[in-house]
């Protein structure tokens, strides 16, 4: 089961709430074998190319791989997707000298579509994403995009991180909820 472009809102939670043997779905409708809510974006087509975006809560990057696999298992289109780029972030807390000290553990892949981690992980840090994770899946279409590529999928990047929970409108999200400048006419005075 694949999350279609309904939001599912970050509900919390713990891997101990979720047994292994579960049933297919959990009482809040998320499939078994991945013990926190998925969120999904719309998928996006341009110029012939496909874009989707899913993201959750993450506790460990050891935990990323199953993340991975569970959105494949969840539906046999993802399984035929060209590209599967992703960005996490986390806050990881280490004793140092009697205190504890909390730092980022972050992490990307480009998934054959160059520069693309940084990206994801510069939406993450801009819209001060923590325990997140961010996975865009593109099926390449034949035509090249060129610099469109990059706003599809931080528009779809984003979209999934607002349905779960993760940015919202206050929070500095650079693309979305910015007000756009005033244009100026032929005088170079402002409207």
């Amino acid at each position: 089961m694949v999350y279609p472009s309904a939001s599912r809102p970050y509900a919390g939670g713990t891997a101990a709430n979720v047994s292994q043997g579960e049933a297919e779905s959990r009482s809040d409708g998320s499939p078994a074998g991945w013990p926190y809510p998925v969120s999904a974006s719309s998928y996006v087509e341009t110029q012939k190319s496909t874009f989707i975006a899913y993201s959750s809560r993450i506790a460990s990057a050891s935990d990323l791989p199953d993340f991975i696999s569970h959105l494949r298992l969840s539906s046999s289109r993802l399984k035929r997707a060209t590209h599967c780029m992703f960005a996490f972030r986390m806050a990881s807390s280490t004793p140092s000298e009697g205190a504890q000290s909390t730092q980022m553990v972050c992490g990307q892949d480009d998934g054959g579509e160059s520069g693309a981690g940084n990206m994801l992980m510069s939406v993450l840090e801009k819209g001060e994403c923590v325990g997140a994770v961010v996975v865009v899946w593109r099926w390449y279409g034949g035509v090249k995009l060129g610099g469109e590529r990059w706003r599809v999928i931080g528009q779809v990047a984003r979209e999934a991180l607002r349905n779960g929970g993760f940015l919202t409108e206050g929070k500095r999200d650079t693309k979305a909820g910015t007000t756009p400048k005033a244009k100026s006419n032929a005088t170079g005075k402002r409207r």
